[in-house]
């Protein structure tokens, strides 16, 4: 066994002494470089190529401001579970926590969230919306009956909301229910997102 590890060494000497100083290399870039020492004077112009940007990138460094910050600003939730009886649009409001937030001055806020509904078997019209004032924020669409078990669906962003200065924002849920008898909404959890 030593002579076959030997024999090895002596054929891969170049190789092994090259992944010896490759490795040294990223060592030393994972363990010798403190946190938050690099910057935009250690990057050179044209490192970062303009793909690897988003258009929202590219305004914010355009205009001067940095990168876009993001903020948790509110985690409503859904106050206990409901009930609700066949409707039709905008549907019935449900009771949510901590549906109020402040909106910071020049920012654009960002609704969505999971909740778990159970309907009947063959139904596939029901959906739960979010809003802010009279806008549509956030959707989320039942696509299967699920053979009448809990099924967990997404709320997904419809728009954002943006405001020119300081403003206090209240979020409600309206749950629509299109099927032949009620549905029931066991939870839902969204998240407020605040983006400078």
């Amino acid at each position: 066994m030593l002579k076959r590890t030997g024999a090895f060494a002596r054929r891969n000497a170049i190789a092994l002494a090259a992944l010896f100083v490759a490795l040294g290399g990223t060592s030393y870039a994972a363990f010798g470089v403190p946190i938050n020492s690099v910057g935009s004077a250690q990057i050179r112009n044209g490192a970062i190529p303009s793909g690897k940007l988003t258009v929202g990138n590219k305004n914010y460094l355009r205009a001067g401001l940095g990168a876009p910050a993001a903020a948790i600003l509110g985690r409503p939730s859904l106050a206990a579970s409901t009930n609700v009886n066949p409707n039709t649009s905008p549907g019935a409001t449900l009771t949510v926590n901590n549906n109020t937030w402040n909106q910071a001055a020049n920012t654009a806020d960002l609704v969505f969230g999971v909740a778990s509904v159970t309907v009947p078997a063959a139904c596939t019209s029901a959906s739960l919306d979010a809003y802010v004032g009279s806008e549509l924020v956030a959707s989320g669409k039942v696509t299967t009956g699920n053979s009448g078990n809990a099924q967990t669906i997404g709320l997904r962003p419809e728009g954002g909301v943006q405001t020119g200065g300081l403003t206090a924002q209240t979020v409600t849920v309206k749950a629509v229910n299109g099927c032949a008898s009620a549905i029931s909404v066991a939870s839902i959890n969204l998240t407020i997102v605040g983006f400078k």
